[in-house]
């Protein structure tokens, strides 16, 4: 016992790179040859050096991508309990570092706590892209979720809007990752864990957005901006607080 507490591998720690224990004393940022005399010796202080060197496990670092953007699905992960899933960096095994996406019911109770798998992250988000890319190359999975008000319009031309898709999906395979991810982001609303797999809700609004760009880069005429502005401006406003 320490100070009425136990002792831990924290404090070991501390003590096993304590150099007063060889005759030295701390000046400043250096340790200096002190008046006491060593209470471990040389050769023994350099054996437990080389083990602790030899042990040590490499600190944590974050995995930047494009862009800087670490965790794709960052807040848009939810396990079926409706608790969020939290970004997770493995420390360094093998020169790699492995990402997952971790219940945070498991975080603060341990391991299993939730009954939800972790999931990880590059198979999680690739599973995500592959999924927006789908709907690209699938422009009917889109089109049937426009409101009835927007496809009724006069200018409204299911052809054009399906063009406009099938572009973004014939140049999808060579585009920057950055950008892919930019997309994602977008039109994804969330992912949502299961015990055997999961399901990805994608929000219309954001593949409309992605449309109305790509016609006014096309020069449309400025009459079917109007469907768009139309669609801003019935969306619903959440009440201030």
């Amino acid at each position: 016992m320490r100070g009425g507490k136990p002792i831990d591998k924290t404090y070991i720690y501390k003590l096993l790179n304590n150099r007063i224990l060889i005759g030295e004393l701390q000046v400043g940022d250096d340790w200096q040859s002190a008046a006491h005399e060593p209470i471990v010796d040389q050769a023994l202080w350099d054996q437990a050096q080389a083990l602790l060197s030899a042990r040590r496990r490499p600190r944590k670092r974050p995995v930047l991508t494009d862009g800087g953007i670490d965790f794709l699905l960052r807040g848009r992960v939810f396990g079926e309990d409706g608790r969020a899933y939290s970004p997770w960096t493995s420390s360094v095994r093998g020169n790699r570092i492995y990402r997952y996406y971790v219940p945070q019911k498991d975080i603060a109770l341990g391991g299993g706590a939730s009954g939800l798998p972790r999931l990880q992250a590059f198979a999680l988000e690739q599973q995500v892209m592959d999924h927006v890319y789908d709907h690209l190359k699938n422009p009917a999975r889109v089109l049937d979720q426009l409101p009835d008000w927007m496809t009724q319009h006069p200018e409204y031309s299911e052809a054009h809007f399906s063009e406009a898709l099938t572009r973004m999906a014939e140049v999808w395979p060579v585009m920057f990752p950055f950008f892919k991810k930019q997309m994602v982001l977008r039109v994804l609303d969330r992912v949502t864990a299961h015990r055997d797999g999961i399901t990805v809700r994608l929000h219309v609004d954001g593949f409309v957005e992605l449309i109305r760009e790509f016609l006014q880069g096309e020069g449309r005429p400025n009459s079917i901006r109007d469907i768009f502005d139309r669609a801003a401006a019935a969306k619903p406003r959440k009440p201030r607080r």
